[in-house]
Formats: structure tokens, sequence, C-alpha cells
């Protein structure tokens, strides 16, 4: 079942038009695969939102593929999409490479744990286009704080970083120079 929001393609087809694409319920790995060839091609599609599907590992590697050839995405959503930290890594090598061009990206619901959410941080030292990131709801502990403290020291893009739900997070591991913590 894919849903498409108002001014967005109708179709995925490999000209596909538009600004907005909306996909839920069940799209897998293999979808994930379709769509990423898709996406290698667009020049006009700024937003994608996958949340509550199952793409897990093998679906953000082949979105995350795609992703290095297409400049236009800004927004991905990826909130509750089975994304272990095998698929966190992958995430994390796109977004220290140079054409990452992603300036927001929801990670919130994912089973990241510790791990993952330490290598995203540490791939965002460089990353200078990544303005908000969600990492909220993934059990994140102490460790993770003092990696995301130490990606702050150094990044100044990212202006929202949303660490909610994560209740183990001792925020005072955190420098915030020019960000905005959204804590609930």
């Amino acid at each position: 079942f894919f849903f498409f929001k108002q001014k967005t393609a109708y179709e995925i087809l490999s000209g596909l038009v538009g600004s907005e694409m909306c996909i839920r319920d069940r799209y897998d790995a293999v979808a994930g695969t379709h769509l990423g060839n898709i996406l290698g091609t667009s020049r006009s599609l700024e937003e994608i939102n996958l949340k509550c599907n199952s793409l897990a590992t093998k679906g953000i590697e082949s979105l995350m593929n795609s992703l290095k050839t297409n400049i236009s995405l800004k927004k991905l959503n990826l909130r509750k999409n089975d994304i272990p930290i095998e698929g966190a890594k992958i995430l994390a090598a796109y977004l220290k490479g140079s054409s990452a061009f992603l300036e927001e990206l929801d990670l919130s619901a994912n089973p990241l744990q510790e791990e993952g959410a330490v290598e995203i941080a540490s791939s965002l030292k460089t990353n200078k286009a990544l303005k908000s990131l969600n990492l909220g709801d993934n059990a994140l502990a102490d460790d993770c704080a003092t990696a995301i403290g130490d990606m702050l020291s150094t990044n100044r893009a990212l202006e929202q970083l949303i660490l909610e739900s994560n209740a183990t997070v001792s925020y005072t591991h955190l420098t915030l120079p020019t960000i905005r913590l959204v804590q609930v």
C-alpha cells in the first residue's frame, strides 16, 4: 500500500516528479531497492516519509547508495523502520561522506542501540548539511551522550537535536554552543 501526499508523484516511475512522497505500511527491503534505483536519478524529490515500515539493513543500504548521487532530497523520515546497528553504520557512512545533502533526518523509534547512535553522532563531526536530527525513543544511554557532545564541539550545521524518550541519557554530558536541544 503506497500513500502519496498532495503535490506528490502518483506513481513510482523512473521519471518521478514532485517534491514530496509518503510511503507507509510494510514498505520492505525489496521495495527499498526499487525506490533506491529511482532516487539515484530523481532531481526534484525533496522529501520522503518512510515512517512505520520495515526497511531494516538491506533497505537502508539501497536507499543510502542511491542518495550518493541524489542532490535534491532534503528531508528523510525513517521513524520506526526496524533499523538495527548495521543499518545505523550504513547511515553513518552516508552522513560522513561529502555527497550528503540531507537537512532533516528522523531516526526515532528504531533499534539503533547505543553503538548505532554513537556511529551516527561520530559521522556528523564533519557533516555540513544536516540541520535537524531526531534520535528520540532509541533507548540511548550516557556513552551516546558523550559521542553527541564530542560531535557538537565540531559540527556547526546542526540546529535541532531531538533526544526525547531516551530516559537513560544524562544531558549533563552535552555542551550546546549553537544547538537547540529538545527534551520532552
